[in-house]
């Protein structure tokens, strides 16, 4: 028997090969078109690897070859790694060394491989196999892939579709995050194996002034999985409503902290539709907690919770000494069950200090401090966001969630600025409601104000910059780099 992923995928190809499997820059590709891209690919891994599970790094920017690289993948039970070419070529080589990958595959060598003389079988290969592996970002500067199984996406698949009420076959995933980032996985699987469409939009989409309101527009797009920072992006343009989107029913947000502003935008611009806010690691497959959003009931001073965990799984709010607190204290957030990842590929060292067995269940450490009440989880940052200024430990993440609930306030990011390596002050870079709001000297000293009235002194940015928006990764979230790079005189002086 196949497994299931790929099995589920195949029916499509099977009985409605006209259908369209994927539209990006106009051009759309079938069910047909994209089954035979992927046996092709199937066959040529087949000629060129030994059948030994190595992950093949698969290179491209949303184009139709990319998915069927994947595809061609699943099919040989050879993982496949995703890799965005609009990153920079030392990340791109730094994640095929990492992957210690004898095979790399790029869109144009997919496009003109030759037809595979007859559909190849598919693999068998156990439900706990790793079938991809995403790279993120390492301390170290070195990548670390996290390897995901059959099992981890299908059972991801299983509750986000009954979760958020996909009942039926069918509908449009509008695509926003690059392939290499685990917020597309849902976008991919949830319309491959449902016989839906995938609707791109690609890095030139989102800086081309007026190009993403048209695709967003063209797409037909019924739910959309996205960032925070891409849907303030949207929200920036006036006339993205539900005129503008009238199939769109539901909107998940993943990824980062949802701002209630943002929330709050997407209600009155779709009155009809269904918003969630969620959170989850990459190491967990995608998000493990959703939080239905009901419009009017969204108080824009107070952050929003997390949610409640996907049955099934365990997470666990432990202090620094590993021991489990109360209900509503502050902890580390450990999450067990069958969502996990196994770990980092060929990295026993970074795997063994994140991903345990904690009271026999497989458990990941996540590095994110929150806690729990009445079985709510409330997100509070990262403990490496954690900075220690005059004396006092804070969370940046505390502090841009506080921002975000000002009145006047869309987003915020918060970054330390250090001096002869010691921590001077904090920068806060803020994207108002109103475009035409005053950005001086007042204004900054009136966020810093009303932020005092919910933050102690300590917690509260020296330095405040005003922007249109905030600068985006290719992921679509927030570049701290590029903010922190950013020089202190364009900063009022508070």
């Amino acid at each position: 028997m196949p497994p299931r992923l790929i099995a589920r995928i195949d029916r499509w190809i099977r009985e409605a090969p006209e259908r369209t499997a994927h539209i990006v820059g106009g051009k759309h590709t079938t069910y047909r078109a994209l089954g035979e891209r992927a046996d092709a690919v199937a066959d040529f891994i087949r000629r060129s690897l030994p059948d030994d599970g190595s992950p093949v790094p698969i290179i491209g920017h949303k184009e139709p070859e990319m998915l069927a690289g994947f595809l061609g993948c699943l099919k040989t039970g050879h993982p496949y790694v995703p890799i965005d070419r609009t990153s920079p070529s030392v990340r791109r080589n730094a994640i095929i060394d990492a992957a210690s990958a004898t095979l790399t595959i790029d869109v144009e060598r997919i496009a003109s491989l030759p037809a595979a003389a007859s559909p190849p079988a598919t693999a068998a290969y156990a439900s706990d196999h790793t079938i991809y592996v995403l790279f993120t970002s390492g301390s170290t500067g070195v990548p670390k892939g996290v390897m995901l199984s059959e099992d981890n996406l299908v059972g991801f698949l299983s509750w986000i579709s009954e979760e958020i009420g996909l009942t039926d076959e069918g509908g449009v995933f509008l695509n926003q995050a690059s392939f290499g980032f685990d917020l597309s996985v849902p976008d991919l699987y949830l319309a491959l194996t449902r016989g839906g469409t995938i609707a791109s939009v690609t890095s030139d989409d989102v800086t081309t002034p007026g190009q993403l309101m048209r695709v967003l527009a063209g797409s037909g797009a019924t739910t959309m999985f996205v960032t925070p920072s891409f849907g303030r992006v949207c929200l920036s343009d006036e006339s993205f409503d539900a005129t503008r989107m009238p199939q769109l029913r539901t909107v998940v947000f993943c990824g980062e902290t949802l701002p209630p502003a943002t929330a709050i935008g997407f209600a009155e611009r779709f009155p009809r539709g269904r918003i969630w806010q969620s959170w989850g690691p990459t190491e967990a497959t995608v998000m493990v907690t959703t939080l239905p959003l009901k419009r009017g009931a969204i108080d824009p001073t107070v952050p929003l919770p997390i949610g409640r965990l996907m049955p099934g799984l365990v997470c666990r709010v432990r202090d620094e000494d590993g021991r489990e607190v109360r209900d509503g204290e502050e902890g580390e957030l450990v999450i067990g069950g069958s969502s996990v990842s196994a770990g980092y590929f060929n990295r026993p060292d970074l795997t063994a200090p994140s991903f345990a067995y904690i009271d026999g269940v497989w458990s990941y450490r996540t590095g994110d401090l929150g806690h729990v009440k009445d079985g709510v989880y409330h997100f509070h940052g990262r403990r490496d966001t954690q900075v220690k200024f005059q004396g006092y430990r804070m969370e940046l993440g505390d502090i841009e969630n506080n921002l975000e609930c000002v009145a006047g306030v869309a987003a915020a990011a918060v970054l330390p600025r250090y001096r002869v390596g010691q921590l001077d002050s904090l920068r806060a870079f803020i994207v108002l409601d109103d475009p035409a709001a005053a950005r001086d000297f007042d204004a900054a000293m009136a966020v810093r104000t009303a932020l005092a009235e919910r933050l102690p002194p300590h917690m509260v940015p020296r330095h405040v910059h005003f922007m249109s928006a905030l600068p985006l990764t290719s992921h679509g979230k927030t570049d701290r780099a590029r903010l922190s790079a950013l020089p202190m005189e364009l900063e009022p002086a508070l």
